[in-house]
């Protein structure tokens, strides 16, 4: 009599759909992926839906909030008028030091003053300048000393700071 009940239940439920079929349960799985790069691109890469999935606006801002900080992929050093970068990753996501090119074109005069948030301050003395180097795109946001530094005869900038606004 179980048997029977057993069958009845069955044939009256409706067919459960593949767990792997649902949206959401797949944005959850992925929410949870760890934030280094090489696993949103796999997860990519497994078909067009979840290609889709993991590129979505929505799953990435979730994806942000949940891990609230980007990883630390290393970081900069500058000593002695040259820079070293040291990746934090294991092998085999480790990224080669020679992967980036440490100083822009015609940037030999420059003084490294700061480097937060990925991007470097350099002083250009000569051309009395700043210079906000993102050394990822090579992009050089270059900013020109301030009127008063020229009326206050300042010559030499000792110190400075990369702020960045938040992206939310």
């Amino acid at each position: 009599m179980s048997h029977r009940n057993r069958r009845q239940l069955s044939s009256s439920s409706p067919e459960l759909a593949h767990p792997l079929d649902d949206d959401d349960l797949i944005h959850e799985i992925m929410l949870r992926l760890p934030p280094q790069p090489p696993y949103l691109l796999r997860v990519s890469i497994v078909s067009k839906r979840w290609r889709h999935l993991a590129t979505d606006r929505k799953f990435l801002h979730d994806f942000r909030i949940h891990h609230w900080k980007p990883p630390l992929l290393g970081d900069f050093s500058y000593q002695r008028g040259k820079f070293s970068f040291r990746s934090y990753l294991d092998p085999p996501y480790r990224i080669p030091p020679e992967r980036f090119s440490l100083r822009p074109s015609g940037s030999e005069q420059w003084t490294c003053l700061d480097c937060r948030h990925g991007f470097l301050l350099f002083d250009d003395w000569i051309s009395s300048q700043v210079i906000v180097w993102d050394p990822i795109t090579d992009d050089l946001h270059i900013v020109p000393y301030p009127l008063q530094f020229h009326e206050s005869r300042i010559v030499l900038i000792q110190s400075g700071a990369v702020l960045c606004a938040s992206l939310d």
